[in-house]
């Protein structure tokens, strides 16, 4: 089944104000490196990079109360949201679990 949507109402979707960045999650520890000491982190779950399919993910698995934390380079700055795909993966994230 195919609907056509116009391009206006995908663009008020997706044309929305990105938040900042979010807290940082809590320091549990630190390692040392050959003298240079680094903050540890601890999650369940690691996603890497914040783009489309780095998002989805995360998202998905916070919804099923799974410890997850995601880190990139850039916040907002992955391929997708570069490229413009974003409204198909938007489309995507609508259709969780239909199938």
């Amino acid at each position: 089944m195919t609907h056509n949507v116009s391009e206006s109402i995908i663009d008020s979707l997706t044309d929305v104000k990105m938040p900042h960045y979010a807290p940082l999650a809590q320091v549990s520890g630190s390692i040392d490196l050959n003298g240079t000491i680094l903050p540890e982190y601890r999650c369940n779950t690691l996603v890497l990079g914040s783009g489309a399919a780095g998002w989805r993910a995360a998202v998905e698995l916070k919804r099923q109360n799974v410890d997850v934390m995601v880190a990139s380079s850039k916040a907002f700055w992955g391929t997708s949201a570069c490229s413009g795909s974003d409204k198909q993966t938007l489309h995507t994230a609508n259709t969780r679990g239909k199938w």
